[in-house]
């Protein structure tokens, strides 16, 4: 992705349209990441550019929401979500360990993603990851802008 996004952004032309980028953390410095794919998004001309890093991967998201997720998987939640490591998600930087350890090694990254996906609620507030209720904030501020009048 990140070879490709000036290219990419600098493709498409259309000039409603508002564009969101998306990366796990993965162990880099959130900051100088952030500030380097919003360089790339200048320099391809498109300043209607939301950039958001996963704090530190996206399966924390899925840990700020246990209510929705481990039923998926046939596990009740009630007796995690009030877990203390489980009130801020974002401080797991194993997040994904974690959620296949919840889930009895039934969550696959791929497959769990998409299925956890069509039911996951886009209501920020009712998510008790940070990052996934700034990346939420993100997206209604670009629809406000890019959005018909």
């Amino acid at each position: 992705l990140e070879k490709n996004i000036e290219r990419k952004l600098r493709a498409y032309n259309t000039p409603i349209l508002g564009f969101v980028i998306l990366l796990d953390q993965d162990h880099e410095d959130c900051v100088a990441l952030k500030a380097h794919l919003k360089k790339l998004c200048v320099q391809s001309g498109k300043t209607n550019t939301l950039v958001r890093i996963a704090c530190h991967h996206l399966e924390s998201w899925y840990l700020g929401c246990l209510e929705t997720v481990l039923p998926l998987y046939g596990i009740n939640p009630s007796k995690y979500q009030s877990k203390r490591k489980y009130r801020n998600p974002d401080a797991l930087s194993y997040a994904c360990e974690e959620l296949k350890k919840l889930t009895h090694n039934q969550y696959q990254k791929i497959n769990g993603s998409r299925q956890i996906g069509a039911v996951f609620p886009i209501d920020q507030s009712t998510n008790r990851s940070h990052s996934y209720r700034v990346f939420i904030e993100g997206i209604h501020k670009v629809i406000s802008v890019t959005a018909p009048k």
